[in-house]
């Protein structure tokens, strides 16, 4: 069984900060927008596709719980479309927003039916994405193995795309080694302390 550590779960690994939030929160009120419109027309992949930004937007700008209840309200309909990809990033959204509101299980729940249906329709732009936003979530719930591989494997799809992503995922790897390391020495002291 792999080593478990515990990390504070008011800890993000590595979680994104928008350089303007002045302009998501314009994206978000015009997203906010088209969602409307979109369920005025009942246009049922331009609600995904709009609540899935709208969900990934306002996780950015640290309003998570928002973002839950807007995606929950959509998952049904994500669910009963595995065929379009807005599904899938509808839930890579949720599974995020789950992610940084605390909820873990959900999390990793939304974060592997949004890597199965990545995998199964071939979307790798999408699955490194899930698998390197799982990776973060991964770090944060002490599942180092689970996180390296995940890192791993984003890392190959975004060499493999010529993705200039590759760099976050070198830099997240490199972050992860400094952990363990510190892990490590955190076990080594007290070790040496009970003895």
């Amino acid at each position: 069984m792999p080593a478990q550590v515990t990390v504070p779960s008011t800890t993000h690994f590595l979680r994104f900060t928008p350089p303007d939030l002045a302009a998501v929160e314009r994206d978000i009120v015009q997203i906010r927008l088209e969602l409307n419109d979109a369920l005025q027309t009942g246009d049922c992949l331009a609600i995904l596709d709009q609540a899935g930004m709208l969900v990934g937007a306002l996780t950015s700008t640290r309003a998570e719980r928002e973002a839950l209840d807007i995606g929950l309200a959509h998952l049904a309909a994500a669910r009963a479309m595995p065929q379009a990809e807005e599904s899938a990033w509808l839930l890579h959204g949720l599974a995020t927003a789950a992610q940084y509101a605390g909820d873990r299980d959900q999390a990793n729940t939304l974060f592997d039916e949004a890597l199965q249906l990545c995998q199964s329709h071939g979307w790798r732009k999408l699955e490194h994405f899930v698998l390197h936003h799982w990776g973060r979530s991964k770090v944060e719930q002490g599942d180092f193995d689970g996180a390296e591989q995940c890192f791993q494997s984003s890392l190959s799809i975004r060499r493999e795309l010529g993705d200039a992503k590759v760099q976050s995922s070198l830099r997240a790897l490199e972050e992860l080694a400094k952990l363990r390391l510190s892990d490590h020495a955190k076990f080594d002291h007290n070790r040496n302390h009970a003895i």
